[in-house]
């Protein structure tokens, strides 16, 4: 397999993250949480226990290449899911972005004519907006690209033209051979579209450098207990599927959320839009463990980690990517994190303007 796979997997609406990862020594968590602070948890590390729901994923962190980054976001204050979103996804917050952060990414890269450099499981990321060869999906065994007297179409194209025929019948052809793995994945949105990018990742005939996904329901303003714990585990147990099934590929995987909930809960039993959230970056050589600062807790929990620092170090130590400035315009300081375990890129580093 030619090069490292960056996958996005962004949780919608705004996850818990404090109940995912309980900061189980700070009595303000359970004074401000009379209903909702999560009472049996498992051992995790550091300050924090991690939800019961959530076992598969402490399991993968014990195997050490799950990193968590507990007080990640934006900097920038919002409360609108659109904007934040916007922001994020753009990767220049504070402003809207005509491109996004993943399509200049992409377009530094040195790719082969043909395939799918990018693919968009479900609902399409703004992270690739801008990027044209943008392939957006739902089922990989529901593609059909027959076409009538394809060598006649073919002789009719251009270059640009040519090359998307190719990379549809790369598709058909990947669509009818059985690529599936033996790993189980649980039976929801988010373990089948797990189990389709393990499975485009694994044709390395279709070219695949990023794909994104979407899990959406993580807004629980109210009676969070009913459905957090089923999305907790959906995320912890497909990711743990997902993680098995690729098994010593090149893949690295960045779980986000457009920000975090408010520490207190609120009248119904529910909690509202807050600020820090936790990241999690996983793969072969991530140095597993829990990276930043933890702040003191407050009503409004702080962001002490840029999320584009987290994307920078992906970017440039896993991908080979070290234009950063241009990927994240704006972002003139990068904390170092120390989230790989390796001394170079998996990809070679790509010249500038290339």
């Amino acid at each position: 397999m030619n090069g490292e796979v960056l996958v996005v997997l962004s949780l919608r609406g705004g996850w818990d993250s404090l109940s995912a990862f309980v900061p189980h020594e700070d009595k303000l968590y359970y004074e401000s949480r009379p209903n909702l602070a999560v009472a049996k948890t498992l051992e995790l590390g550091g300050p924090f226990r991690i939800h019961p729901a959530m076992r598969s994923l402490r399991d993968l962190y014990r195997g050490g290449n799950l990193a968590i980054i507990p007080a990640a976001g934006l900097w920038q204050d919002t409360r609108s899911h659109f904007q934040a979103t916007a922001w994020m996804d753009g990767g220049i917050p504070g402003r809207s972005a005509p491109t996004g952060w993943l399509a200049r990414y992409l377009a530094r890269m040195q790719l082969e004519p043909g395939g799918f450099p990018a693919v968009a499981l479900g609902v399409p990321s703004q992270a690739l907006q801008g990027f044209p060869r943008t392939v957006g999906m739902d089922d990989l065994d529901e593609l059909d690209f027959t076409l009538p007297r394809e060598d006649l179409a073919d002789s009719l194209m251009d270059d640009a033209s040519r090359n998307a025929l190719q990379a549809l019948r790369t598709a058909r052809e990947v669509a009818e051979r059985a690529e599936c793995g033996e790993v189980e994945y649980p039976d929801t949105d988010l373990g089948w579209e797990l189990s389709q990018a393990a499975r485009l990742i694994r044709c390395q005939d279709l070219g695949v450098r990023v794909v994104t996904l979407e899990l959406d329901g993580f807004d629980t303003h109210s009676w969070q207990n009913d459905t957090l714990p089923d999305l907790l585990t959906d995320v912890s147990d497909s990711l743990a599927a997902f993680a098995e099934d690729l098994d010593g590929l090149p893949v690295t995987t960045v779980v986000m959320s457009e920000f975090g909930r408010t520490l207190a809960e609120n009248s119904s039993q529910g909690t509202d839009h807050g600020r820090a959230s936790a990241m999690l970056v996983m793969g072969q050589g991530i140095r597993g463990g829990i990276y930043g600062r933890w702040p003191e807790l407050a009503e409004v929990t702080e962001v002490t980690v840029d999320y584009r620092s987290v994307l920078g170090e992906v970017l440039e130590k896993r991908l080979g990517c070290a234009a950063l400035g241009e990927i994240f315009p704006g972002c003139t300081e990068f904390q170092a994190l120390g989230l790989t375990e390796l001394d170079r890129p998996l990809r070679a580093p790509l010249a500038a303007g290339s």
